[in-house]
């Protein structure tokens, strides 16, 4: 097999090099990727989201817009009621509801896509500006408030709000999710610290992030319960293991600013780089990155999520578009032992696909 057109290097000595062939990925990667054109001009696509039924969610933060892509592959948009709500990140609960975060009016918001209809909650703390939103297995809606410095819930059921100061002043929190046994993690930006809210405690408790000014801000838990996010300045993926409260950190192959984070099925962490115009995958048993130029001169991938089915899908914000990765179709790396491998497919091994 040749190698041309494929290159790898060493970071740390303690890691060891994966070599597969530019001809095998070639074939791995043909068809693997879509993109998606989305139908509203300069919608700037933001956070995403996937249903049960395998529809893809996702924000239109300057069009004021919520837009779904179906399995049958056309898209439809809704727009928010409140004007100016910068609508961002956004989840979908078990019922099938979207909810999402309205930066701009300082609100909540669900969308029922049976009955076509939204609600938008205001926030209790004025200015809090939320952020981030996850959902855990009660249907709990939790998001961070960005300003405020607080961490905040809203329960569905008693459409009623709770929220929780963060011990650190001006810490400007920023992703959030929820781990395997409903405990709450969420990123401290400013703060540089990691948090946990434990639902039954209601406490806050704290983990200073091991490098200074780390700009951390998204974070990935995988279904093993570990905590992932990356160090922007230091350029560093992160790892967090609960039960040792230990933190272990993995040199990027890039210095690319990383925006959405996922773990996938299998357990691999995905992200964006967004000005470095590309999306890698860490594969953790083998502690190996693999980097995928996206073939767009204006590409800014933003944010990202796994399906069920193991894809990977991605908004490009400047691009206006949603893209979609069949994992199945790039193959396994046949010599999972290394640090990194970088890949830049020509652009004819991608299928642009309008809709």
């Amino acid at each position: 097999m040749k190698l041309a057109a494929l290159f790898s290097f060493l970071f740390l000595l303690s890691f060891h090099v994966v070599i597969v062939s530019a001809e095998e990925l070639k074939q791995d990667a043909d068809s693997a990727f879509h993109f998606y054109e989305v139908p509203t001009k300069h919608s700037y696509p933001g956070g995403i989201a996937v249903d049960s039924k395998g529809s893809v969610w996702f924000t239109q933060y300057r069009t004021n817009k919520l837009a779904v892509f179906t399995k049958a592959a056309y898209f439809k948009e809704y727009e928010v009621p409140t004007q100016g709500s910068n609508p961002y990140d956004i989840a979908v609960d078990s019922n099938g509801n979207v909810w999402f975060v309205e930066s701009g009016a300082n609100q909540i918001g669900r969308f029922n896509p049976k009955s076509g209809k939204f609600d938008e909650y205001e926030i209790p703390t004025k200015k809090g500006e939320p952020t981030r939103i996850a959902i855990d297995k009660k249907g709990n809606i939790w998001f961070t408030e960005f300003a405020g410095n607080k961490i905040g819930v809203f329960d569905p059921k008693k459409k009623g709000f709770k929220e929780y100061d963060i011990p650190t002043e001006l810490s400007q929190p920023v992703g959030i999710g929820v781990d395997p046994s409903g405990t709450i993690w969420f990123i401290e930006t400013h703060g540089n610290k990691l948090g946990r809210l434990s639902p039954s405690t209601k406490k806050i408790k704290e983990y200073i992030i091991p490098f200074i000014f780390s700009a951390a801000s998204e974070l990935a838990i995988d279904k093993s319960g570990n905590i992932w996010f990356t160090s922007k300045r230091d350029f560093k993926l992160i790892k967090f293991t609960p039960s040792s409260e230990g933190f272990k950190d993995y040199p990027l192959p890039s210095r690319g600013v990383v925006e959405g984070i996922t773990s996938d099925k299998n357990g691999a962490i995905w992200f964006c780089e967004r000005y470095g115009r590309r999306v890698v995958r860490f594969t953790p048993s083998a502690a190996t990155f693999t980097e995928f130029d996206m073939p767009m001169k204006d590409s800014k991938p933003i944010d990202i999520v796994a399906d069920s089915n193991g894809n990977i899908w991605i908004t490009e914000a400047v691009s206006n578009q949603i893209v979609k990765i069949d994992v199945s179709k790039l193959g396994a790396l046949k010599k999972d032992e290394g640090l990194s491998i970088k890949f830049t497919p020509p652009k004819d091994m991608f299928k642009n696909d309008k809709h």
